[in-house]
């Protein structure tokens, strides 16, 4: 399994930084979904993830919601940089 490491920022471009949220597979993985929340910075980890699409929903208000892959192949850790919101 892996681990996605990403910095969860609003559309504004600020972090969303001590926030709870939840990663789940798109493309039919299946699993259960996985719990994360992000430090004062933004960064959030995932866990225990095999290759595939994701999306991960953080609880905001309104909730921010935010896509990225894990490819086949990758190392054991993703290093997914700074995502922006999908917009709804």
């Amino acid at each position: 399994s892996m681990t996605a490491i990403g910095t969860a920022l609003g559309a504004d471009g600020t972090p969303i930084s001590m926030v709870a949220g939840s990663v789940r597979r798109l493309d039919g993985g299946g699993g259960e979904d996985i719990v994360t929340f992000t430090n004062r910075r933004g960064v959030f980890v995932a866990q225990s993830l095999a290759p595939g699409e994701y999306e991960v929903q953080f609880l905001t208000t309104p909730p921010t919601r935010f896509r990225f892959k894990i490819e086949k192949g990758a190392s054991e850790t993703a290093q997914l940089g700074e995502l922006r919101p999908v917009r709804n």
